[in-house]
């Protein structure tokens, strides 16, 4: 992602949050998936993933406003884990079909209040309590999440993935779990978003 188009999505980061703000009043700030703490517009975590016996990953999504979305209202999305793999856990790989590991400096730890708070040093804003990344190829889509120390068993953790992502950009699961549809403000509000978009793109190109 461009630094220009990291510019642009700040500008409208405030118009898209305040729809989704909208979203969440009408419906449970509840969160199904805990492990997260309240970042941005989230409550929680929009997925979580579980290490199973034998090292396999399994996937859940929070399909509740406002946490079925990213955490931003734009494009970056909250993740916990639970270790059930009855040992501990010092890391995991996930591949995807888009960037998910192409932190572009807006992570929860950084960039959106509330901030997430206890995040560890990974430079990439994106690590949870004791999460780093490593292992991240050319285009992104590949990385190994780590924890320092290894993630007990039964124990939780977080971190952030860039995108707004569905299951199965996360570990590439073969069904998709559907979220409800946002309301009938929320769709006007995020429609008025996009236009502003379009006009700001088309004043700097005229002006170029």
């Amino acid at each position: 992602m461009s630094l220009s188009r990291m510019g642009l999505i700040k500008i409208l980061g405030g118009v898209l949050v305040v729809s989704m703000a909208l979203v969440a009043s009408t419906a449970s700030a509840v969160p199904l998936f805990p492990q997260c703490p309240p970042t941005g517009v989230n409550t929680g975590c929009q997925f979580l993933i579980t290490i199973n016996p034998g090292g396999s990953l399994s996937v859940a999504q929070d399909t509740n406003a406002p946490n079925n979305g990213p955490y931003d209202g734009i494009e970056d999305t909250l993740v916990g884990v639970v270790n059930n793999s009855g040992a501990p856990a010092s890391s995991f790989t996930l591949t995807s079909t888009v960037d998910i590991f192409g932190f572009d400096l807006d992570g929860p730890c950084i960039a959106l209040a509330p901030f997430a708070t206890g995040c560890s040093s990974d430079p990439s804003g994106y690590g949870g309590p004791g999460v780093f990344f490593s292992g991240i190829n050319g285009t992104f889509t590949s990385g190994t999440v780590g924890f320092t120390p290894a993630l007990a068993n039964g124990a939780t953790a977080w971190f952030a993935l860039e995108g707004a992502l569905t299951i199965t950009q996360i570990i590439g699961l073969p069904q998709a779990v559907s979220a409800p549809a946002l309301s009938e403000w929320a769709m006007i509000l995020l429609g008025a978003a996009f236009a502003l978009l379009g006009g700001f793109i088309l004043s700097r190109r005229r002006r170029s």
